[in-house]
């Protein structure tokens, strides 16, 4: 359950979690409300991750549902952030986590579709 670790990792920000965690061949894509997007690696995405966290936010996973696919974890989640004042910060994103199983699992993929209304 890699995902538990991974969660926990983001939600308190800690960097550290998320290098050993996300694999080293990870790939990660963003598309916006303009269908554009937007390609990482791993270091880009760690990057990205350390521009986030310089300040204080309260990031929500809210877990949908889990799937296997032979050796692989599939973690469907909504994603927000609030600030201190428990305001949004950005709108709804829908994430899909693609985690290897194996002795040490790994985060190889993840898809996440930003900026969404909820219904």
């Amino acid at each position: 359950m890699a995902y538990i670790n991974f969660i926990m990792g983001w939600k308190n920000q800690d960097l550290q979690v998320l290098k050993e965690i996300c694999d080293p061949g990870l790939k990660v894509f963003f598309v916006d409300s303009d269908n554009q997007q937007i390609e990482y690696d791993y270091h880009q995405f760690i990057n990205l991750l350390d521009i986030r966290f310089q300040n204080v936010q309260d990031w929500q996973f809210d877990i949908i549902n889990r799937y296997n696919r032979y050796d692989e974890e599939l973690i469907l989640s909504n994603v927000t952030r609030e600030n201190s004042q428990q305001e949004l910060i950005e709108p709804l994103a829908f994430c899909i986590f693609t985690f290897k199983k194996s002795k040490e699992p790994k985060l190889i993929r993840m898809y996440m579709e930003t900026k969404l209304n909820q219904q």
